[in-house]
């Protein structure tokens, strides 16, 4: 499901009114798009496309090839006797590898530019006019979603957040929460000498908005690195 709102999200943006093809399911075991179709009773597999615009592209492309192959003509002409043979034609004249890479690939890094478009247009759908909140900023590396603020002149991470609809809300959440804690009276009591303690403070009046009568581990403290 969550596959499905990113790819539709992507696509729409690129291409509005732009549908999941009919036979494309996802293959969670090796993140991609995982393309079939039945012919005469017998599932055909026609190819797996990562999760991106060329993949998705790519899988739409070949959704519009089967259907010029496999028209009324050519179903009519399968018999009990040829169909293994006709679905040897579909594939040879695909030129696809069809059957599924059986090892998990390696998932392609996004950069800034195209995590953000992503998102926009997932939470776009979801929620119209709504704004990147201040301190969200894309993790490369991690590939997600970093909320980081800055605390009497030193940076406070607030956690990381998948590239998900569900990710992207709990980091806004965050930083209503944040800001709502973080007001120009409590700025104004922080110095170097209590900012480890303030920071407690923070965390704790965040965590209990979410979950009442929540206390700070023990052994764990702020970090200015």
């Amino acid at each position: 499901a969550e596959a499905k709102k990113i790819a539709i999200a992507m696509m729409q943006e690129h291409k509005p009114g732009w549908k999941l093809p009919s036979g494309l399911s996802w293959r969670k075991d090796n993140q991609c798009w995982f393309y079939k179709k039945s012919v005469n009773g017998k599932t055909i597999a026609l190819g797996c496309y990562p999760n991106t615009i060329e993949g998705l592209q790519m899988a739409t492309s070949a959704a519009g090839l089967f259907d010029a192959v496999y028209t009324k003509e050519f179903k009519a002409a399968i018999t009990e006797d040829n169909v293994e043979e006709k679905r040897r034609e579909i594939k040879e004249r695909f030129k696809l590898n069809v059957k599924p890479r059986a090892k998990k690939r390696k998932a392609r890094t996004i950069d800034n530019a195209e995590a953000k478009k992503i998102a926009s247009a997932m939470m776009q759908k979801v929620k119209p006019g709504w704004e990147f909140p201040s301190g969200l900023s894309w993790h490369k590396g991690g590939q997600r979603w970093e909320f980081k603020k800055s605390v009497n002149g030193k940076l406070l991470s607030l956690g990381c957040y998948p590239n998900t609809i569900e990710g992207l809300q709990m980091a806004a959440f965050v930083a209503r929460r944040f800001d709502a804690e973080y007001t120009e009276e409590f700025k104004a009591t922080i110095t170097e000498a209590n900012v480890k303690e303030m920071m407690k403070v923070i965390a704790i009046a965040m965590m209990q908005k979410v979950e009442p009568g929540w206390e700070l581990p023990s052994g764990m403290e702020w970090n200015e690195n």
